[in-house]
């Protein structure tokens, strides 16, 4: 009877720290301040019921006082219960009491460390130092820290991110696939108060939010002229218009540095992120009508899936860089050459006339049901030739001014399968170029409805890791989508994908 074989350990995978107390780590008492502020609600109900307790019955009083330190609680529990600590291995991160999580996250699977400073930060000179994992399902928040600890959290941490091809890989994983070539720091964007404007005119959509709330609030002031009231949509929408705008342009900057690209944006809250070139799954080009009036172009970088509330996001690289400069950006982005514009291909000529066609019959759709719409009013109030006219006008209009919008979606609309990378374009009064890597393919779909069937036509969608960045193709021949997809599926079966 042969003996068994001893067991070897998975060197590939962290052995669990043994928990003995040693090198963990607090958070700064500030951290109860900051919590003070992302609870205010729930602060203030519990004061306000410790505060008025009393003179009243003395269940009722002691039911009112236990709900209201039971507000309060959750704002000292992060600072009381919360540490961490960084071992050869491992990040781990403690919190809790009544519910405690415990999350021990391997150091070569972190993906990205962000820093984060708000209010509270910037009064006491404090950090929030924000890790995320590959795969969506973790991330770590440690905060608020000193400046001191939260250099040395990224220090400890962002090379294990960088140097995850030097763990040997386990079968079947195939997270990562290449190492980004060293590149030498390149300074991308660094804005201030002076590109405002800029910023302002190219975000085509919050300016027509803007536009739209001063029609109201004048629409207001000529109907009621002696309220106020309209005032509150002006100001509502100019400042929707300048809390989104302000922060890509005052105080915005990124930069390339190694393997890595560092984005940092915000005016109050301070936020830096920071991930691998190795992650980057594709990049976009945005341009607007008014960016290609001022000449400029906002390019957006879109990296591997991870987790947090800001994974569906994309990374904003430049809001506003000289047109024509992806052609140079991209390729250190991605480490593939980009496509040469003259080699898209337009999608089929019979596109035009399937969209007009679902406009008539999107048409047919609106005339019944404004038809539907005037017939009530005029049953109980009489003919009124404004709401007839009205539904006319929405039935004719709309979808008159959506087949022109998809004509000119069908002259922009271009693509092209490259030797390594795959490019879509498409958009109307904003165009939108989405490059992808061929070795980031994750799946590819095509789709058709009856009509495009009839037609030889499909859809097809290419899928990466990355929630935000998927190419998309509309109405090319059938058996153009067939060879894009045999193409970007036999470069995965040979390279693995990521």
């Amino acid at each position: 009877m042969t003996e068994p074989e001893p067991l070897v350990a998975d060197e590939s995978r962290p052995v669990p720290q043994p928990d003995n107390g040693e090198g963990w780590q607090r958070l700064h008492p500030a951290t109860i301040a900051d919590d003070v502020l992302q609870r205010l609600p729930s602060v203030a109900v519990g004061l306000f019921l410790i505060l008025t307790g009393g003179g009243r019955d003395a269940l009722f009083e002691l039911v009112q006082l236990v709900v209201g330190f039971g507000a309060l609680a959750p704002v000292v529990v992060r600072y009381l219960t919360g540490r961490y600590r960084v071992g050869p291995e491992l990040l781990q991160w403690r919190v809790g009491v009544l519910k405690k999580v415990e999350t021990d996250m391997p150091r070569h699977r972190i993906q990205s460390v962000d820093t984060r400073i708000n209010i509270i930060g910037r009064i006491f000179g404090l950090e929030t130092v924000v890790v995320s994992s590959a795969g969506g399902e973790g991330e770590i928040t440690i905060g608020l820290v000193v400046g001191s600890a939260a250099d040395r959290l990224r220090s400890e941490l962002s090379p294990e991110a960088v140097a995850v091809a030097a763990v040997e890989p386990v079968e079947g994983d195939s997270t990562e696939v290449r190492t980004a070539p060293a590149i030498p720091e390149t300074e991308l964007a660094t804005l201030n108060a002076s590109d405002l404007p800029r910023v302002t005119l190219v975000n085509v959509s919050r300016l027509i939010t803007a536009s739209a709330g001063v029609v109201i609030g004048i629409s207001i002031r000529v109907l009621r002229p002696a309220e106020l009231v309209y005032f509150l949509p002006v100001l509502a929408t100019m400042f929707a218009l300048g809390a989104g705008v302000a922060t890509q342009a005052i105080g915005f900057s990124s930069m390339l540095y190694g393997d890595r690209i560092r984005v940092a944006r915000g005016i109050i809250t301070r936020t830096k992120f920071e991930a691998p070139l190795a992650r980057v799954q594709g990049a976009t080009i945005r341009r607007s009508i008014p960016a290609r009036r001022i000449g400029t172009e906002a390019i957006s970088v879109d990296t591997a899936d991870v987790s947090g509330k800001d994974a569906s996001k994309q990374t904003l690289v430049h809001p506003i860089a000289p047109a024509g400069q992806w052609k140079e950006w991209v390729p250190l982005f991605l480490g593939t050459p980009v496509p040469d514009p003259g080699t898209f291909r337009r999608v089929a000529p019979v596109s035009l006339r399937r969209r007009w066609i679902a406009e008539a019959r999107r048409a047919v759709v609106l005339g019944a049901m404004g038809g539907i719409v005037a017939w009530l009013p005029i049953q109980w109030v009489g003919r009124d030739y404004l709401v007839v006219g009205i539904a006319v006008a929405v039935t004719v209009l709309v979808p008159l001014a959506s087949g022109l919008v998809e004509t000119l979606s069908y002259r922009n609309e271009r693509w092209v399968l490259g030797d390594e990378t795959v490019a879509f374009r498409h958009g109307a009064f904003t165009t939108s170029l989405v490059i992808v890597p061929r070795v980031r393919t994750q799946g590819v779909l095509i789709r058709a409805n009856w009509f495009q069937r009839r037609l030889g036509i499909a859809n097809i969608s290419v899928d990466t890791a990355s929630p935000t960045v998927v190419g998309k193709g509309r109405d090319l021949y059938l058996t153009d989508a067939i060879a894009v997809a045999d193409g970007l599926l036999a470069g995965v079966d040979e390279g693995g994908g990521v």
